[in-house]
């Protein structure tokens, strides 16, 4: 989560011709389109986390993101899943 979120806007619109903005580590995919940019987190390599139930795991298999940028200034954003299963490993608090 973005502790700074007003500072980072500030910084952020200060300049006219950005049009994507990349983050990650939040454990799942995102697109978001604010101001007309569009905001990319691609999947996680490990475990995707559920959006609905903190730190609750999704069945999605670890996966990535490919961000494919023409000469047109143009760009897409693709998520990529791989073909396996993988269990989270963790012990319960007591």
């Amino acid at each position: 989560m973005l502790e700074n979120t007003k500072e980072f806007f500030e910084i952020l619109n200060s300049f006219d011709n950005y049009k994507l903005v990349l983050y990650g580590h939040q454990h799942h995919e995102q697109e978001t389109v604010i101001d007309n940019a569009k905001f990319y987190s691609p999947p996680s390599a490990s475990f995707q986390f559920d959006r609905k139930v903190k730190w609750a795991f999704e069945d999605s298999p670890p996966g990535y993101g490919i961000i494919c940028i023409k000469n047109s200034n143009t760009f897409e954003c693709e998520n990529r899943f791989l073909n396996i299963k993988i269990e989270p490993i963790y012990e319960p608090t007591k």
